[in-house]
C-alpha cells in the first residue's frame, strides 16, 4: 500500500513544476545566446508567469507558491539548502535602505536594456527584448544575489 504523504505531495509538485520551469528557462537562454526573438517572447511568458504567480496567489495562499511551485524557491531549497553554512543573516539585508538599493539596481538594468544600453538583450521586438532581459535578470539575481549568501546565510 502507497501511503501519499503531505511531503511526498509537495515534493511530487515542487518536481514537476521545476522540470517544466528549466526546459522553458533553457529555450528562453538559448534564446538570448541566439538573439532568437520568438524564445525571448518565451522568456517573457516565463516570468510574467512567475511573477504573477507570487503577486496572485500570495494573498489568497501565502507562502503556497514560494513553497510549492517558484522555480527559484525550490533551486533554492534543493540545491543551496543542503549547501549552507547556516549562519545568521546580517541585519544590513533586512533593512529597507538595502532592499531599495537592491530594487534601484535591478531599475537601472531594466531601463538600460529598454533604451538599447546593454547589446546581449536588443533585437527589433521590445517584448522580445524585455522577455531577455528578465531572462537574464533571473539568471543574473539568482547566480550573484541568491547563491552566494544563501550558502553563507540561514536559507
Amino acid at each position: 500500500m502507497i501511503v501519499i504523504t503531505y511531503k511526498n505531495k509537495r515534493q511530487t509538485i515542487q518536481k514537476a513544476s521545476f522540470a517544466i520551469s528549466l526546459i522553458v528557462f533553457a529555450m528562453a537562454t538559448y534564446g538570448i545566446f541566439t538573439q532568437n526573438d520568438d524564445l525571448f517572447i518565451i522568456g517573457l511568458i516565463f516570468i510574467g508567469f512567475v511573477v504573477l504567480g507570487g503577486i496572485l496567489l500570495a494573498p489568497i495562499l501565502g507562502r503556497f507558491w514560494f513553497g510549492w511551485l517558484c522555480p527559484r524557491g525550490i533551486f533554492l531549497d534543493y540545491v543551496v539548502g543542503r549547501l549552507t553554512l547556516n549562519k545568521k543573516i546580517p541585519r544590513i539585508f533586512r533593512t529597507k535602505g538595502f532592499k531599495t538599493f537592491m530594487v534601484g539596481i535591478m531599475i537601472l538594468m531594466l531601463v538600460m536594456a529598454l533604451s538599447g544600453m546593454n547589446p546581449f538583450l536588443q533585437s527589433t521586438n521590445p517584448l522580445a527584448s524585455l522577455g531577455g532581459f528578465l531572462v537574464l535578470m533571473c539568471i543574473v539575481t539568482t547566480a550573484i544575489i541568491a547563491l552566494p549568501p544563501g550558502i553563507i546565510y540561514k536559507p
